[in-house]
């Protein structure tokens, strides 16, 4: 009997994050901070889980992650509940980016957010 094989969607491996954000991330519309862990990158993308009473974010909602060298836009691709656990959400983030802009996960890197590195 064969083990099932998880095919992986995306261009670029995910990174494991530290749990540490290299800012803030905010609601564009309201202004609201976001509290959440990161859980992982990769060059376009973020994954992070949203532990509050939130209102669900919808997909196609802008984030901003604020930082000192300026600001991210991020774009809410998707959302599911994360594993089972109660009042937890995943969501799925992707860099909305200007080509001269650093990429997302280049940001955690130089910022010493991702695991291992």
């Amino acid at each position: 009997m064969g083990l099932a094989v998880f095919k992986e969607r995306r261009m670029s491996s995910r990174k494991q994050l530290t749990g540490l954000l290299p800012g803030r991330i905010v609601n564009s519309e309201t202004g609201q901070e976001i509290v959440c862990r990161p859980v992982d990158v990769t060059e376009h993308g973020l994954g992070i889980v949203v532990t509050s009473n939130l209102e669900p974010m919808r997909e196609g909602l802008i984030l901003h992650m604020l930082l000192k060298e300026g600001v991210i836009p991020l774009v809410v691709q998707w959302s599911k509940a994360d594993f089972g656990k109660r009042d937890q959400m995943r969501y799925g983030l992707a860099q909305s980016k200007k080509k001269s802009s650093p990429s997302i996960e280049d940001i955690f890197t130089s910022h010493g957010c991702i695991r291992g590195a």
